[in-house]
């Protein structure tokens, strides 16, 4: 009788610790699952992102920015005040359409409650300094940020299209872009300078 009583304990310990052991290996394969490291995002995710990240309402993104003299400021420091942004490049036909009436109306509205500067995206600081001189448009609303994507200004730029069922994003200027003096994002696509809404758009804000 003891002979069984003692074959039936080894086989229920034998038992017991059987199911502690598959217990254990479910328990590492789940812990195993939630380290795995997420997929990385595709690059048209991440730029989806970055759009997302300027839009209406949110806080602006702050960047550096270069003047003609080849001094770098952040856009902070117009924090503060209503900020228009004219994003354009030398290259960019409607850019250089619009920045004569851009230049008016920045001249007519512009004050110590008020800045308006111009971005330029042109891949060499020196063709833009280049460009500023022979057009005569050398002042101190100028500045240069150029093709670095890693500014958190560009993200700006980006654009979502349709391309025949096929979704991309592309980059575009010009582009407009109000901030108000809190920092908060009130229009990142306004209408272009020579459209009367755009004169009329920046009266209502600032209260004239």
């Amino acid at each position: 009788m003891k002979q069984v009583l003692g074959i039936l304990l080894v086989l229920f310990l034998a038992i017991g610790c059987s199911k502690q052991v598959k217990s254990t290996r479910k328990t590492t394969q789940k812990v195993v699952q939630q380290v795995e490291p997420a997929k990385p995002k595709s690059k048209l995710e991440t730029k989806r992102e970055r759009i997302r990240q300027v839009m209406i309402g949110n806080d602006t993104p702050y960047g550096n920015i270069t003047a003609e003299n080849g001094q770098t400021i952040s856009t902070e420091v117009f924090k503060g005040k209503f900020l228009i942004i004219d994003f354009w490049a030398t290259w960019c036909g409607p850019c250089l359409q619009g920045a004569p009436k851009f230049k008016e109306i920045g001249d007519k509205y512009r004050s110590d409650e008020v800045a308006f500067i111009s971005i330029s995206i042109d891949r060499e600081l020196a063709d833009w300094q280049s460009f500023l001189e022979q057009m005569g448009w050398s002042s101190d609303t100028q500045y240069w940020m150029g093709m670095d994507k890693k500014n958190p200004l560009f993200s700006y730029l980006y654009k979502e299209v349709n391309d025949d069922g096929t979704p991309l994003v592309i980059i575009g200027v010009p582009k407009y872009v109000i901030i108000s003096p809190q920092g908060k994002i009130l229009d990142n696509e306004a209408e272009f300078p020579t459209n009367p809404a755009f004169e009329a758009h920046i009266k209502r804000l600032i209260g004239k």
